[in-house]
């Protein structure tokens, strides 16, 4: 008889413990669906099931969670990125959607963050909707599966034995077991010969009515919302049939491309769609799919132009350096954006000297008066092209004419002072010149202050670290390092960190991959235990691992402890918590920093904690300060703060120290704008708009000039308790700080 997995644990929150390695799912040849369902014990599969169809390959981003929420009523997958197709949009307005670009690779890997909610809320679904089963017919080779349809499979398997359901991959009859980067498939029965004299079935996916209707599909399951899984056996590479009469555009993309139809301006639309959708491969797929021997020059350069800034986004650099050289008949500002994408995936692929004539050429053709960001992410990129030949010199002059044309914008370009400021900072570090490396890794994360995300954070303290190493400062190298390692630990999606922050830590090349929880966690191990070493420190593990996590207002902190430079708060109701992270690497990291928190404070038992957790301060860095201990303790409701062995208890005695804390308005914001009734609020970084509501609309009037609590309070007509609760809201959105 099958095992049963665990029944579904009520209400409570998804909560996704991920691991290392390979995951195992069972695969099935489906011989026929009746026949499948005794095997599976399922009774009812109408009702038990949910089907998802990839024999004919995905052809939208996150297609497996897509498929499977509609069946369930979940809302359909938000874009991850922006749109790079608009061919009658003012050139150098690109550059907006370089910025764009920028934000969402420093914010880590989209597709694993957005394959993780869509994980967590359909596991939520399953659970209120009594599904046993999530059946995937495989696709056919040569389709693809989609890297973010494996990611968002990975974790729905590491979460099935604890939520209540079984993944089930369906084969057809006379399928090979596929191959899949990081799954394996344990088959449970043996092939047999495939039916034969029948029309496939032609669609991908699953399957209309109307389309079943009309091509027919003996062996199929009707679902929750009328489509029909359709058995793999009526699926075929082979399959001629003319596509029905009215067909979604992403579906008409697959018969186009299958019968060899170029219609440019059309597939172009759809690679932009997919690309957005994080459908990256596809996107590419649809591009290269175009012969561009077959159109004209200018058609074929633009399509060229197009996947050459997908691969570029996506960190294909090998692509970006085949990239074809553009016709001299085409206008200068096209050939210059060809040049420099070849150039950028040289230099990027170690062919920095390959790749010196195209900057060249890019920076002739492009006009920097018409184009004045453009050129100057151009001179970015050529910059460190001079420093990957050696020309150091030359490098940091391009940054520093780089510097003096960003002070001449008419209005701040925050993504191209970050960069620029941030390769200063390398370069002076490059050239052990200290004190101007930290002048620029200042300016660089001043323009993040409360808008630092998950890799900012363990990035900043990384750069200070090795810093203060290279200074001699071990005990203030010791305090980054520890900082760094509780950013990791607490960061709830370590796989998706940023891939600019992995290259940092490993030292290893750029790659636009999955980030190796695993290695990373290894190298920052390491590297605190040299810092206690510098010291004459020798760092112990912990008897057990304490999962760490970011605080909210779930996490029933009991505790803060504070030391010069971090602090970690600790909760003790309930059963311990695990780890986000099962990984050996990642575990052992966490015992040893778990270890010296509790060598910090002797007479706390650690093992009584179930979780520790800490503040970010919406996105500032850990609370340090007094004021910052006391405000984030009042924040999370945390009755007791230990600073070194001195205990404070969190209460009415604090109430003078509440009233004097100091609010004004956020450093993230770049501008208000008037608007009616009230002001929209635009960000420096990755933030969309904000338009307020009144009560924030008075409290921004008034902090034209910092204010105590207690003056605004007053000000505002407010008691403290109602003022508190309005700061907090204000400060999550990041209109306020406190300190």
């Amino acid at each position: 008889m099958t095992p049963q997995p665990q029944a579904p644990r009520g209400n409570e929150p998804v909560r996704i413990v991920r691991g290392a390695g390979i995951r195992r799912i069972p695969a099935w040849h489906v011989h026929s669906l009746a026949a499948l369902w005794r095997a599976l014990e399922i009774a009812a599969p109408e009702r038990q099931c949910l089907g998802a169809d990839l024999t004919l390959g995905a052809w939208r981003g996150h297609w497996l969670a897509r498929e499977w929420g509609q069946q369930i009523g979940l809302v359909e997958p938000d874009n991850i990125q922006p749109a790079l197709y608009a061919p009658q949009r003012e050139i150098d307005s690109y550059a907006d959607t370089v910025a764009t670009l920028i934000d969402n690779e420093s914010e880590g890997d989209r597709n694993f963050m957005s394959a993780h909610a869509l994980a967590c809320a359909l596991i939520a679904a399953l659970r209120e909707h009594a599904i046993s089963h999530l059946l995937l017919a495989a696709p056919l080779a040569p389709h693809r599966w989609g890297n973010e349809n494996i990611q968002l499979l990975n974790m729905l398997q590491d979460a099935a034995p604890h939520h209540g359901f079984r993944i089930v991959v369906l084969l057809r009859s006379d399928a090979s077991v596929p191959h899949v980067p990081g799954l394996a498939f344990d088959v449970q029965n043996a092939p047999a010969p495939a039916p034969c004299g029948h029309a496939f079935f032609p669609v991908p996916g699953l399957a209309a009515p109307c389309a079943a209707a009309q091509y027919g599909a003996p062996d199929a399951l009707t679902l929750r919302n009328g489509k029909l899984f359709i058995s793999p056996n009526w699926r075929s590479t082979d399959a001629a049939a003319a596509p029905p009469a009215a067909l979604e555009e992403h579906l008409q993309v697959y018969f186009m491309l299958r019968d060899g139809r170029q219609e440019v301006d059309f597939l172009r639309r759809q690679a932009d769609l997919r690309f957005a959708e994080g459908a990256y491969e596809l996107a590419l797929h649809i591009l290269e799919s175009i012969d561009q021997d077959r159109i004209d020059p200018l058609s074929a350069a633009l399509v060229e132009s197009q996947a050459q800034n997908i691969a570029i986004a996506l960190m294909d650099f090998s692509r970006a350096a085949r990239g074809k050289l553009p016709a001299a008949t085409l206008p200068a500002v096209v050939k210059a954006s060809l040049y420099q994408s070849k150039a950028w995936g040289m230099v990027m692929s170690n062919q920095a000297a390959e790749a010196e004539q195209y900057f060249a050429l890019a920076r002739q053709l492009l006009d920097p008066r018409q184009y004045q960001r453009l050129y100057l992410y151009l001179l970015n990129i050529s910059a460190l092209n001079k420093l990957r030949l050696g020309h150091i010199e030359h490098a940091l002059a391009i940054e520093n004419d780089i510097e003096s044309k960003l002070l001449a914008l008419p209005f701040p370009d925050w993504h191209l002072i970050y960069i620029n400021s941030l390769n200063q900072a390398r370069i002076f570090k490059k050239c052990r010149d200290l004190e101007r490396a930290e002048l620029y890794y200042n300016r660089a994360f001043y323009i993040n202050f409360q808008l630092r995300n998950e890799s900012d954070l363990l990035y900043a303290n990384l750069c200070y670290a090795q810093l203060e190493e290279m200074r001699g400062t071990s005990e203030k190298a010791l305090t980054y390092w520890v900082r760094t390692c509780l950013h990791w630990l607490s960061n709830p999606l370590p796989e998706a960190i940023a891939p600019r922050v992995a290259q940092a830590i490993l030292a290893q090349p750029l790659s636009g991959k999955e980030a190796d929880v695993e290695k990373i966690s290894h190298a920052l191990l390491h590297s605190l235990q040299a810092a206690a070493l510098a010291l004459g420190r020798t760092l112990s593990p912990f008897v057990r691992p304490i999962a760490l996590a970011r605080i909210d207002a779930q996490s029933g902190a009991a505790l803060c402890l504070a030391q010069p430079g971090w602090s970690v708060f600790g909760s003790r109701a309930g059963p311990a918590e695990e780890p986000i992270f099962s990984g050996p690497e990642y575990q052992l990291l966490n015992r040893y920093v778990v270890g010296l928190l509790a060598d910090h404070f002797p007479h706390t038992d650690f093992t009584a904690f179930r979780a520790l957790f800490t503040d970010a301060q919406c996105g500032i860095e850990l609370a340090d300060s007094p004021r910052e201990l006391i405000w984030s303790c009042v924040k999370w409701q945390v009755p007791e703060l230990m600073c070194g062995e001195r205990r404070y208890a969190i209460d009415k005695a604090c109430l003078k120290t509440i009233a004097s804390l100091r609010v004004e308005t956020s450093r993230a914001i770049n501008y208000a704008a008037p608007g009616q009734p009230y002001w929209r609020v635009h960000f420096k970084r990755y933030l969309r708009p904000v338009v307020l509501n009144a009560a924030e609309q008075r409290c921004m009037e008034y902090l034209q000039t910092p204010s105590t609590l207690a003056d605004m309070s007053s000000a505002l007509g407010m008691d403290t308790g109602s003022c508190l609760h309005l700061i907090n809201a204000m400060s999550e959105k990041r209109l306020v700080s406190v300190h």
